[in-house]
């Protein structure tokens, strides 16, 4: 199976402050996702899909992405100000995960969860710390049942924001975390525009051990799912 990654999408809202790359971004995510990705295909999206605030513009959204070809998972972004009400919503083709785990055949496990900002970001601001140590929480606990529910499966994580802000840091307190578990490879989004450089698109070495990091944010991409995975060992079930 073929595993593709697009974050960022910011469905609803004008984007182009962010530059010519965003011009009718949505038509064109449509374009590119049809050109590149099959129905037997994985596109995961992690976060800030939409600007929506009511069930009508979500329900819109949701359908615009279910009738791209492929399955997908969504987990949310600081945008999706619309994520409280997921249980009401019924998507064909896509799995709304968060802080959990989801099976990719024998050989592998999806994670997700948001994150948040970190002591190291430029927008830290100390108010922000008791979010910031339930997002340490959340993801230790969804690495901790994956590991625990699924022994000797590689996890591919999926998190909104960066698990560090600049290569001259020190591993971040998310990075602590996930060298302790089995994380192979981890996709995320959040940054853009002038912010991209700063984009990690390799493998990173947290206390040596090798992780794949990929930014997906569609400004990046240029409006396109990109390619992370293929394997024919994975395998994907919406249920």
């Amino acid at each position: 199976m073929r595993v593709f990654c697009i974050s960022d999408p910011h469905l609803g809202r004008d984007m182009s402050r962010f530059g010519e790359v965003w011009v009718d971004h949505e038509a064109r995510i449509a374009a590119n996702w049809r050109a590149l990705v099959g129905e037997g295909d994985l596109v995961l999206i992690p976060g800030d899909f939409s600007w929506a605030t009511t069930n009508k513009t979500i329900v819109r959204h949701l359908e615009f992405i279910d009738e791209l070809p492929g399955l997908k998972v969504l987990s949310p972004g600081n945008h999706d100000k619309w994520w409280k009400k997921r249980e009401r919503l019924r998507p064909r083709s896509i799995l709304l995960l968060d802080d959990r785990h989801h099976a990719l055949g024998a050989d592998w496990t999806l994670v997700a969860t948001m994150g948040c900002e970190q002591p190291e970001s430029p927008w830290w601001e100390e108010s922000m710390r008791p979010e910031f140590e339930s997002a340490c929480r959340a993801l230790e606990g969804s690495l901790r049942a994956a590991e625990r529910e699924r022994p000797g499966t590689k996890i591919l994580l999926m998190i909104h924001y960066p698990p560090r802000w600049d290569r001259k840091d020190e591993p971040s307190a998310f990075e602590e975390i996930i060298a302790r578990y089995p994380v192979d490879t981890l996709v995320y989004g959040h940054i853009h525009g002038v912010d991209l450089p700063r984009a990690f698109n390799e493998v990173v070495r947290i206390f040596g051990k090798p992780v794949r990091y990929e930014n997906a944010s569609v400004d990046r991409t240029r409006m396109a799912p990109i390619l992370i995975l293929d394997d024919p060992t994975i395998a994907f079930r919406l249920d």
